[in-house]
Protein backbone atom coordinates (compact mmCIF):
# COMPACT_ATOMS: atom_id res chain seq x y z
CA UNK A 1 0.00 0.00 0.00
CA UNK A 2 2.79 2.40 0.88
CA UNK A 3 4.51 1.63 -2.45
CA UNK A 4 1.28 2.38 -4.27
CA UNK A 5 1.14 5.77 -2.56
CA UNK A 6 4.84 6.58 -3.09
CA UNK A 7 5.07 5.42 -6.71
CA UNK A 8 3.44 8.53 -8.20
CA UNK A 9 5.61 10.77 -6.04
CA UNK A 10 8.80 8.90 -7.05
CA UNK A 11 7.74 8.80 -10.70
CA UNK A 12 6.98 12.52 -10.58
CA UNK A 13 10.46 13.21 -9.15
CA UNK A 14 12.17 11.11 -11.83
CA UNK A 15 10.12 12.78 -14.56
CA UNK A 16 10.92 16.23 -13.17
CA UNK A 17 14.63 15.40 -12.92
CA UNK A 18 14.64 14.01 -16.47
CA UNK A 19 12.88 17.12 -17.75
CA UNK A 20 15.40 19.34 -15.94
CA UNK A 21 18.32 17.46 -17.50
CA UNK A 22 16.68 17.58 -20.93
CA UNK A 23 16.08 21.30 -20.62
CA UNK A 24 19.64 21.97 -19.51
CA UNK A 25 20.97 19.93 -22.48
CA UNK A 26 18.86 21.84 -24.96
CA UNK A 27 20.53 25.11 -24.02
CA UNK A 28 23.11 26.84 -26.16
CA UNK A 29 25.99 25.12 -24.34
CA UNK A 30 24.93 21.60 -25.31
CA UNK A 31 26.67 19.73 -28.09
CA UNK A 32 24.32 16.75 -27.89
CA UNK A 33 22.61 16.16 -31.22
CA UNK A 34 24.80 18.61 -33.15
CA UNK A 35 25.75 17.82 -36.73
CA UNK A 36 29.42 18.76 -36.80
CA UNK A 37 31.30 19.69 -39.97
CA UNK A 38 35.05 19.40 -39.44
CA UNK A 39 37.17 21.94 -41.28
CA UNK A 40 40.90 22.21 -41.86
CA UNK A 41 40.88 25.97 -42.53
CA UNK A 42 43.93 25.96 -44.82
CA UNK A 43 42.29 23.40 -47.11
CA UNK A 44 38.78 24.85 -47.06
CA UNK A 45 38.38 28.23 -48.78
CA UNK A 46 40.68 31.19 -49.44
CA UNK A 47 38.80 34.36 -48.58
CA UNK A 48 41.80 36.67 -48.17
CA UNK A 49 44.63 36.25 -50.73
CA UNK A 50 46.70 38.89 -48.90
CA UNK A 51 47.76 36.29 -46.30
CA UNK A 52 48.93 33.67 -48.83
CA UNK A 53 52.63 33.67 -47.92
CA UNK A 54 54.22 30.37 -48.97
CA UNK A 55 51.08 29.07 -50.66
CA UNK A 56 51.72 26.31 -53.19
CA UNK A 57 48.57 24.38 -54.10
CA UNK A 58 50.67 22.00 -56.19
CA UNK A 59 52.45 20.74 -53.05
CA UNK A 60 50.34 18.69 -50.62
CA UNK A 61 52.76 19.59 -47.80
CA UNK A 62 52.57 23.37 -48.34
CA UNK A 63 50.06 26.01 -47.32
CA UNK A 64 47.05 26.16 -49.67
CA UNK A 65 45.56 29.51 -48.66
CA UNK A 66 42.33 28.71 -46.83
CA UNK A 67 41.61 31.08 -43.96
CA UNK A 68 39.08 32.32 -41.41
CA UNK A 69 37.70 34.92 -43.81
CA UNK A 70 36.98 32.13 -46.30
CA UNK A 71 35.33 30.02 -43.64
CA UNK A 72 33.18 32.97 -42.58
CA UNK A 73 32.14 33.48 -46.21
CA UNK A 74 31.09 29.81 -46.47
CA UNK A 75 28.97 29.55 -43.31
CA UNK A 76 25.75 29.59 -45.32
CA UNK A 77 27.09 26.71 -47.45
CA UNK A 78 27.91 24.73 -44.30
CA UNK A 79 24.47 25.48 -42.89
CA UNK A 80 22.80 24.29 -46.11
CA UNK A 81 24.63 20.97 -45.72
CA UNK A 82 22.70 20.55 -42.48
CA UNK A 83 25.60 21.19 -40.12
CA UNK A 84 24.82 22.93 -36.85
CA UNK A 85 28.44 23.22 -35.71
CA UNK A 86 31.92 23.54 -37.21
CA UNK A 87 35.02 21.94 -35.72
CA UNK A 88 38.22 23.69 -36.77
CA UNK A 89 41.62 22.09 -36.70
CA UNK A 90 43.97 24.28 -34.61
CA UNK A 91 44.46 27.86 -35.76
CA UNK A 92 47.43 28.61 -33.45
CA UNK A 93 50.46 30.35 -34.86
CA UNK A 94 52.76 27.76 -36.41
CA UNK A 95 56.54 27.96 -36.88
CA UNK A 96 57.41 29.95 -39.99
CA UNK A 97 59.83 27.30 -41.30
CA UNK A 98 58.94 23.81 -42.57
CA UNK A 99 59.78 20.61 -40.72
CA UNK A 100 60.05 17.23 -42.45
CA UNK A 101 59.51 19.17 -45.70
CA UNK A 102 56.04 20.11 -44.41
CA UNK A 103 54.45 23.44 -43.45
CA UNK A 104 52.29 23.79 -40.36
CA UNK A 105 49.09 24.20 -42.42
CA UNK A 106 47.37 21.51 -40.31
CA UNK A 107 47.76 23.50 -37.08
CA UNK A 108 49.16 20.66 -34.98
CA UNK A 109 52.63 22.16 -34.52
CA UNK A 110 51.78 25.15 -32.30
CA UNK A 111 54.47 27.79 -31.95
CA UNK A 112 52.41 30.28 -29.95
CA UNK A 113 49.21 29.15 -28.22
CA UNK A 114 48.13 32.78 -27.75
CA UNK A 115 48.21 33.85 -31.41
CA UNK A 116 46.32 33.01 -34.59
CA UNK A 117 48.62 31.96 -37.43
CA UNK A 118 48.80 34.81 -39.99
CA UNK A 119 48.00 32.32 -42.78
CA UNK A 120 44.56 31.87 -41.15
CA UNK A 121 44.05 35.55 -40.39
CA UNK A 122 43.83 37.43 -37.11
CA UNK A 123 42.20 37.15 -33.72
CA UNK A 124 39.77 39.83 -34.92
CA UNK A 125 38.96 37.63 -37.93
CA UNK A 126 38.30 34.72 -35.58
CA UNK A 127 35.94 36.89 -33.53
CA UNK A 128 34.14 37.84 -36.75
CA UNK A 129 33.79 34.15 -37.63
CA UNK A 130 32.35 33.41 -34.17
CA UNK A 131 29.84 36.24 -34.36
CA UNK A 132 28.72 35.30 -37.88
CA UNK A 133 28.42 31.62 -36.95
CA UNK A 134 26.44 32.36 -33.81
CA UNK A 135 24.10 34.66 -35.75
CA UNK A 136 23.32 31.66 -37.96
CA UNK A 137 22.92 29.36 -34.95
CA UNK A 138 26.16 27.50 -35.77
CA UNK A 139 28.42 26.49 -32.92
CA UNK A 140 32.20 26.66 -33.28
CA UNK A 141 34.60 24.16 -31.73
CA UNK A 142 38.38 24.52 -31.78
CA UNK A 143 40.60 21.47 -31.78
CA UNK A 144 43.13 21.82 -28.97
CA UNK A 145 46.73 20.65 -28.87
CA UNK A 146 47.45 20.02 -25.21
CA UNK A 147 50.24 17.47 -25.26
CA UNK A 148 52.97 19.14 -27.31
CA UNK A 149 54.46 22.22 -28.92
CA UNK A 150 55.55 22.44 -32.52
CA UNK A 151 59.14 22.21 -33.61
CA UNK A 152 61.58 25.05 -33.01
CA UNK A 153 59.54 26.92 -30.38
CA UNK A 154 61.15 29.27 -27.85
CA UNK A 155 59.80 26.96 -25.14
CA UNK A 156 62.41 24.36 -26.12
CA UNK A 157 65.09 26.75 -24.87
CA UNK A 158 63.09 28.12 -21.94
CA UNK A 159 61.93 24.74 -20.61
CA UNK A 160 64.36 22.09 -21.93
CA UNK A 161 63.19 19.46 -19.43
CA UNK A 162 59.76 19.51 -21.07
CA UNK A 163 61.27 18.12 -24.29
CA UNK A 164 63.26 15.10 -25.43
CA UNK A 165 66.85 16.01 -26.28
CA UNK A 166 68.04 14.99 -29.76
CA UNK A 167 70.39 12.42 -28.16
CA UNK A 168 67.47 10.63 -26.47
CA UNK A 169 65.19 10.74 -29.51
CA UNK A 170 66.99 7.98 -31.42
CA UNK A 171 66.53 5.63 -28.47
CA UNK A 172 62.78 6.23 -28.39
CA UNK A 173 62.07 5.36 -32.02
CA UNK A 174 60.37 7.44 -34.71
CA UNK A 175 61.38 11.10 -34.12
CA UNK A 176 58.14 12.36 -35.71
CA UNK A 177 56.26 10.59 -32.91
CA UNK A 178 58.52 11.06 -29.88
CA UNK A 179 60.51 14.21 -30.56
Amino acid sequence: MLLALLAPILWGSVAAATAAVSNSNSGSASWQGQIIYQVMPDRFFDGDPSNNVGVNKGNLRAWHGGDLVGLTQKLEYIQKLGATAVWLTPIYQQASQNFFDTAGYHGYWPYDFKAVDPHFGTLEGFKTLLEAAHQKGIKVMLDQVVNHYGYGTPQEQAKPKWFHAPSSCAKLGNPEVFC
